[in-house]
């Protein structure tokens, strides 16, 4: 058995050196990924204070964003392409809210949790990757 712990760890060792040299050569499973959060409070605020500058310097695959307190039609990320977006916007206007931004297609997503008196509040969105999920969630203070 350990042969075989030794060639996983072996493929394993090689795609990291791989996929510095060449992300693209290396099986979607192997592939390294750069995942990042934050709690932007206020995302059209936040972009005019260095929101803007990080999203387009981060070089991330996924980024996760919470309490962006604004629906999808009321930011304008335009000038970030390459990126898809899921949003969930809170029913009441300027609260709370959470937003993934990702260049790696998901397969599919989920928004909320599935109890409507919180999914009302935009808190929580799943997305299904082939090998993995991400979920972004912001929780209140309390």
């Amino acid at each position: 058995m350990p042969l075989v712990r030794d060639c996983a760890l072996s493929v394993q060792a090689t795609a990291r050196k791989n996929a510095v040299d060449n992300p693209c050569c290396i099986p979607t499973r192997f592939r390294l990924m750069k995942l990042t959060t934050w709690n932007v409070n206020g995302i059209r605020a936040s972009l005019n204070k260095g929101l803007r500058e990080y999203l387009l310097g981060c070089d991330a695959d996924v980024i996760c964003l919470q309490e962006t307190k604004a629906m999808q039609e009321q930011v304008d990320l335009s000038f970030f392409t390459g990126y898809d977006a899921v949003w969930n916007s809170a029913e009441k206007k300027g609260y709370s809210g959470t937003c993934i931004l990702s260049r790696a297609p998901w397969q599919s997503e989920i928004i909320g949790m599935g109890i409507p008196e919180h999914d009302k509040e935009g808190r929580v969105i799943t997305t299904e990757f082939p090998d993995f999920y991400v979920v972004t969630v912001y929780t209140p203070n309390s």
